[in-house]
């Protein structure tokens, strides 16, 4: 009887001070001779000044430093670009994706589609899987990013052929989800998927047509450890996994050092004072501020439209006179996209109803790509009046129309109906623009007169 031991994470999402303490659990138990240490996506994230001032290269020498033996980019790595990519791969080395080239279909120096690799007596085929999107709206996220992303079914063909009689277990290293992991299991022959993208929190491996899958939730509260029980054949007589909690572990030393000088060499590169603004722009999330109303603004002069509309929680503090990268992404973490669509009146009204509701904006705002701590209120653009505590609504001067459609700019997140259920999908085309909404910010703020009319008031109560 052989055992395979396989220890592994999954969105991290830049927790890395809390990844310090899986790595000292790690220290403590695993046999990096003899196990597998694999991360299954989205160790990354950029909220985090150290990724954003390393070109996501300084995270993955946590990683090289760690032992892992792969790493599969998930759609928070990718989303950073194919240079990005490269320079993760070329510090990390163990980068694996089957599913991903540029736009021009190019492979990404430095990732593999897969590795093999032989731990304990047993040979293991490693398969990584990023997330795919179907459908000509979901992949303009990834043509912004100038990447590529596809349906994997026919590459796990390819490839087990290519590396047959070469190993004696096969396990995916899959971003894509839960769900897109079990309709994997019911048309691929691999023995273990090993998880992430969903945050699924699973206490053991489930079994879906003969494929064990397992996951470990998000935010580095836990570290997976996956156990297969093979004999001398190399078949499967038994899988036990768990989740073990290590939100609570002592902080690894020698890790904590590199990533505090990973940290050092981010906020140093991104510290430098871009501009200077008159005045300091104020924040609360439940209320009108001068910088959600900024956020509204630079939606609103990004095109021609009738408005702009953005929940107070895509900010998490003020504005400072001194305006440097590393300032607007401590006041702007999440990664939302500038959006276009198309709202009726009605639905307008309705959302700036329930920025009142007191529950509602104090709420945690959790969605994709969302990084705040609030959902908050919503700010509207300097064209916009709110009279008489929301009972009348002004678009440049004219009341709203219940039955009109307007041309709305916003965030990918209010687009999807997150926080705001009653705004949600645009009723003709939606439009996603390329950068985030900080970046929206720092190309207005040089401008002294965008600064003054982030004072015009909207809302009266």
């Amino acid at each position: 009887m052989k055992k395979a031991v396989i220890w592994h994470q999954n969105d991290v999402h830049a927790r890395f001070e809390r990844f310090a303490g899986a790595a000292f659990y790690l220290k403590q138990h695993a046999d990096a001779e003899k196990d597998l240490i694999l991360d299954a996506g989205d160790f990354s994230d950029t909220m985090d000044v150290t990724v954003c001032g390393t070109n996501g290269a300084g995270p993955m020498e946590l990683l090289k430093h760690c032992g892992f033996d792969a790493a599969v980019p998930g759609n928070n790595e990718f989303f950073m670009g194919p240079q990005a990519l490269e320079a993760m791969a070329c510090v990390f080395g163990h980068m694996i994706c089957a599913n991903i080239e540029k736009l021009n279909h190019e492979k990404i120096a430095g990732i593999r589609a897969y590795e093999l690799i032989e731990k304990n007596g047993v040979r293991f085929l490693i398969i990584g899987l990023t997330p795919y999107f179907n459908g000509p709206a979901a992949s303009d996220f990834t043509d912004m990013a100038g990447i590529r992303t596809y349906e994997p079914f026919g590459e796990i063909s390819r490839i087990q052929q290519e590396c047959a009689g070469k190993y004696d277990l096969c396990i995916l290293l899959s971003h894509c989800g839960i769900r897109t992991d079990r309709q994997i299991a019911e048309r691929t022959k691999v023995h273990l998927i090993i998880g992430g993208h969903s945050h699924t929190e699973m206490d053991g491996a489930e079994c879906a047509d003969g494929v064990y899958i397992h996951q470990c939730g998000c935010f580095g509260k836990f570290l997976g450890k996956t156990e297969i029980f093979l004999d001398d054949d190399m078949h499967i007589q038994d899988v036990r996994a768990c989740s073990i909690d290590v939100s609570g572990m002592p902080a690894d030393g020698e890790t904590m050092r590199i990533y505090l000088e990973q940290k050092e060499i981010a906020e140093k590169a991104l510290s430098a004072v871009l501009f200077e603004i008159d005045e300091e722009l104020d924040y609360d999330a439940c209320r009108e501020c001068r910088a959600a109303n900024a956020a509204a603004d630079a939606l609103y002069d990004l095109c021609r439209c009738d408005m702009a509309l953005i929940n107070n929680g895509i900010l998490e503090k003020g504005i400072g006179r001194q305006i440097t990268e590393k300032s607007l992404i401590e006041a702007s973490p999440s990664g939302l996209y500038p959006t276009s669509v198309y709202w009726y009146g009605s639905k307008i009204r309705s959302a700036l109803e329930a920025s009142r509701e007191t529950e509602r904006i104090r709420g945690s705002g959790k969605g994709s790509g969302f990084r705040g701590t609030r959902l908050g209120t919503l700010a509207v653009s300097r064209n916009v009046r709110i009279l008489n505590g929301g009972r009348e609504i002004l678009v440049d001067g004219i009341p709203l129309d219940d039955c009109r459609l307007y041309h709305v700019m916003t965030s990918d997140y209010l687009q999807r109906g997150t926080g705001y259920e009653m705004l949600g999908p645009s009723e003709t085309e939606t439009e996603y623009f390329r950068g985030y909404i900080r970046d929206l910010l720092e190309a207005a703020l040089k401008d002294p007169e965008f600064v003054k009319q982030t004072a015009v008031r909207r809302i009266y109560e």
